[in-house]
């Protein structure tokens, strides 16, 4: 089971996209950024009772930060099932809107918990595919109706650039664990190792302000650091490590 972080209703500060970037990344956790982006689009929605953000990882979904107990098992509760809106969304990309717990037959799992909690609606709002984030955020209100198609393009337009810090904070937990084979984790240590040695041979920086210099690029273009760095190798006709 993940774990659950909660929090108030309300974000601090400007909206999401002004926030994202402005992020330490290794000062982040997976978690930190998701509660954050729940409890941004949970504000978004009056009408939500309780937001959360799942990601999958190969085949395995889990809730990674909640702003209250009631969406993390609702969640829960669908992965136990394997079906449910939370879990088709981030496994298709596509958005699901539960308007009616007492009428809608695509998940009867979900629908009859949903209706014993007295939850009635759902709305699950894929996280943009890039970078290879599958990631889904998730709204639950009591009444029936208390959300509609135009809230999915709304709470859409809240999470560009989500993936690209979701990524990048995933890539600098990877590398601090430094776990023995994990050929992706090395690999990638490797190529911002030598793109680092590029920026600081070039411009005179430490090693600090050359990892900084990747992570404004990161942000600026919306590519994860990964990717960035083993571009500025291929660009300076460097073979990369592995």
């Amino acid at each position: 089971m993940g774990t659950v972080h909660t929090a108030g209703t309300t974000p601090e500060g400007g909206g999401l996209a002004r926030r994202l970037p402005l992020l330490p990344v290794t000062e982040q956790t997976v978690q930190s950024v998701a509660l954050l982006v729940a409890r941004h689009v949970e504000a978004v929605l009056p009408a939500a009772a309780s937001a959360s953000l799942t990601l999958l990882r190969g085949r395995r979904a889990r809730t990674v930060a909640a702003t209250g107990l009631l969406a993390h098992e609702l969640d829960e509760a669908q992965y136990t099932e394997g079906t449910g809106p939370c879990l088709d969304t981030a496994r298709s990309g596509e958005p699901h809107l539960l308007a009616d717990a007492r009428v809608d037959e695509r998940w009867p799992a979900h629908a009859a918990e949903a209706r014993r909690r007295g939850t009635l609606s759902c709305l699950s709002v894929p996280v943009p595919r890039e970078h290879g984030i599958r990631a889904a955020v998730n709204v639950y209100a009591e009444p029936a109706g208390a959300f509609v198609p135009d809230d999915v393009p709304a709470v859409a337009a809240e999470l560009v650039g989500v993936a690209v810090v979701l990524a990048n904070v995933l890539d600098h937990q990877d590398l601090v664990a430094a776990a023995d084979g994990v050929r992706q984790a090395e690999e990638s240590r490797a190529v911002i190792e030598q793109a680092k040695g590029l920026l600081m041979q070039e411009h005179g920086w430490d090693a600090d302000q050359a990892f900084a210099e990747l992570l404004r690029r990161s942000n600026d273009t919306n590519t994860r650091v990964r990717d960035l760095a083993a571009g500025l190798v291929s660009a300076a006709g460097r073979p990369t490590v592995s």
